[in-house]
């Protein structure tokens, strides 16, 4: 039986984390401007990193404080709830100490003192979303150089991180999988060409941009990780990535709830609060069930994750539950609010865009379901002796 009762230094964070949050000195309305203008809440940002919850989840050697999975998604789980940007660059370090080189890293943690990313994830194309073996970006080597060539979109980060891990193919291997190679590239270089996208949600993550590289030159050096072997480490990433997502996502659901019951409470019609109507009341019932679950979901994978078990189905599985769940909670507590909800007035309506994207990035609900369908069914098989 998993016990996920919360021990007295856990409770004892997210105590000190409502604590920052209501003592530093960022509020809805701060957000809000950050939101329209489209930009990284640079600010709020940087009293989050100087805070001891900047370092958090973050190895010692980097001024970190190393925690188990599941107090990272309690922690990350309260931000959310309470609307406030939260992450560490856990995954970049961690990503870059496994696979990166020396010179790499340092310019990683240089980047990370002044921003909140060191690089961006240039991997998605035009003609290959879903399915990343359809990537046609190139590496060509020539004169003791190699130039890169290639077009990426739906880019985050991309004007604000200073580095960017573009992944390249090898065309003539009949084996894409096999053929694909991360490169560690400074934005600043000659033949880099950004044209903004314009989304809906997720505007405190700053502009979405296409990106395109022509002959983008760069050394031999600058492979991140080993050459041919681009997409099992991106695969690799997966399993953190969308436990994380589905702990941001069960965060966002709870900022809905929270937000809206009071408002059911208080406001009336036909001469008594909404909340006294049966429909209103089989929407707040649904909310909280699918937070409920929700949250085992997170804490599940998270714990699964922290016993060194594969999570592989779990994290596929967490992450699409929580994101259609909170998609389905947000559109709920819109609902109910009614007219205002729908204003860029109300946060509700920030965070209803927001939550959508969760279904797509990390995986889409349809390549979670497909990838934790054919592990269930190949853990079965074993499981029978069927073989593979």
């Amino acid at each position: 039986m998993i016990d996920f009762a919360m021990t007295e230094e856990q409770e004892l964070l997210l105590e000190s984390a409502d604590q920052f949050m209501d003592a530093c000195g960022f509020d809805e309305s701060y957000f809000k401007k950050c939101y329209e203008e489209c930009r990284v809440p640079e600010e709020y940002l940087k009293a989050l990193k100087e805070s001891p919850f900047g370092a958090l989840g973050l190895p010692e050697e980097f001024g970190g404080v190393p925690v188990d999975q599941v107090t990272m998604v309690l922690v990350k789980e309260r931000f959310f709830s309470r609307n406030f940007p939260f992450d560490t660059p856990t995954l970049q370090i961690g990503d870059t100490l496994e696979w990166g080189n020396e010179e790499q890293l340092a310019k990683v943690t240089e980047a990370l003192k002044s921003k909140c990313v060191a690089f961006s994830l240039g991997i998605t194309e035009p003609q290959a979303g879903s399915d990343d073996s359809g990537i046609l970006s190139t590496a060509t080597r020539r004169d003791g150089k190699v130039y890169l060539n290639g077009h990426k979109c739906f880019i985050t980060y991309a004007d604000y991180a200073p580095y960017m891990m573009f992944v390249t193919r090898d065309l003539d291997n009949p084996k894409p999988h096999a053929a694909m190679t991360m490169w560690f590239v400074d934005m600043t270089k000659p033949g880099i060409t950004l044209e903004p996208m314009h989304k809906i949600g997720n505007k405190m993550q700053g502009a979405m941009y296409e990106v395109y590289f022509e002959d983008v030159e760069v050394e031999e050096s600058d492979v991140f990780g080993r050459e041919n072997n681009g997409f099992m480490q991106l695969v690799k990433n997966f399993e953190l990535e969308r436990i994380s997502i589905a702990c941001q996502s069960l965060g966002q659901a709870e900022f809905a709830y929270n937000s809206v019951l009071p408002y059911a409470v208080q406001r009336e019609q036909f001469g008594q609060p909404i909340a006294n109507f049966q429909l209103v009341q089989d929407m707040i019932v649904k909310m909280r069930v699918a937070i409920d679950n929700m949250r085992y979901q997170v804490l599940h994978a998270a714990w699964m994750k922290d016993q060194g078990l594969s999570t592989q189905i779990e994290s596929g599985l967490a992450k699409l539950y929580c994101a259609q769940q909170a998609f389905e909670v947000c559109d709920m507590a819109m609902q109910i609010m009614g007219g205002i909800g729908y204003t860029t007035e109300s946060p509700i309506s920030r965070v209803w865009a927001d939550s959508r994207m969760n279904r797509i990035g990390g995986g889409t609900d349809q390549i979670c379901i497909h990838s934790s369908a054919k592990a269930i069914v190949k853990a079965e098989r074993k499981k029978l002796g069927l073989g593979r």
